[in-house]
């Protein structure tokens, strides 16, 4: 009973603090929608130069440097361990104490994979899918999937929600139909 009650209490005072932190990360942003979802540890720098659309998962070890302006739209999945810089520095030495900055925009519905890293300049397509562990340094279309280092263009996504067949997304699906043909 005492454990249940501690147990009870702990998990209120850590979504209590969840609640204070994430209220308090959201009120330094530029702007920011409904339901943001910040997961811990995150680390955000200059989130004054920061824009949250609605409807937002920002998963955990995800760097987010806004200093050169980021914008990230509706229903956008950043997973575990993404980074998206809007800084660096120039090719030319000497580079110490010297940055360069542009802005990176993130369209509406783009799921951003675990370990990406977004680089200064580059705006993510609506709809799009940037891979594991990929690295991008160039604009990716609306509706692409894109993967490697650096981050290519490998396939289109199908517009038409209606005719996506529910089933591909299901890999025991696909290795029966796969063996069935």
């Amino acid at each position: 009973m005492i454990l249940a009650l501690a147990h009870w209490l702990l998990n209120g005072c850590l979504r209590i603090s969840y609640i204070v932190r994430r209220r308090g990360i959201l009120a330094r942003c530029a702007a920011h929608g409904s339901d943001v979802r910040l997961r811990f540890p995150l680390v955000i720098y200059h989130p004054e130069n920061l824009r949250f659309g609605d409807h937002v998962d920002v998963g955990e070890n995800v760097v987010l440097r806004a200093a050169g302006g980021l914008t990230i739209g509706s229903r956008v999945l950043i997973a575990a361990g993404a980074m998206l810089t809007t800084a660096g520095h120039p090719l030319q030495p000497p580079r110490w104490n010297r940055n360069i900055s542009a802005p990176i925009s993130i369209g509406d519905d783009v799921w951003i994979g675990a370990n990406a890293v977004i680089l200064p300049g580059v705006t993510i397509g609506a709809g799009s899918v940037i891979a594991a562990g990929a690295v991008v340094t160039a604009d990716v279309p609306p509706l692409c999937v894109a993967a490697g280092v650096p981050a290519r263009v490998i396939r289109r996504i199908d517009s038409d929600p209606a005719e996506v067949n529910e089933t591909a997304a299901d890999p025991v699906a696909l290795s029966v139909e796969k063996h069935d043909a």
